[in-house]
């Protein structure tokens, strides 16, 4: 839910961004994205006939395999990092 997602970056203290991948939009992207979280969408076959449209969610990305989201993320994080004066 959202407000477990909210939690968990409020525990965590970190300036970085953080990311949410999943494969349903309704259960996983959604409630992320509503908490400020970066969205990853990987599509599966998997597709309820209650899972809304990808359009109405709008996943920050979308990939087609795992390693894709995990580079988005180093690539990310990389980018934050040096904003923050990091190396």
């Amino acid at each position: 839910s959202e407000r477990l997602f909210q939690r968990v970056q409020k525990l965590a203290r970190v300036r970085l961004p953080a990311f949410m991948i999943g494969d349903q939009l309704q259960r996983d992207i959604a409630p992320a994205k509503a908490a400020g979280l970066v969205t990853i969408y990987i599509p599966s076959r998997f597709r309820p006939q209650w899972e809304p449209d990808e359009a109405a969610v709008g996943p920050d990305y979308r990939v087609e395999q795992f390693d894709q989201g995990a580079d988005i993320i180093l690539a990310t994080n990389q980018q934050a990092g040096s904003s923050l004066g990091r190396p």
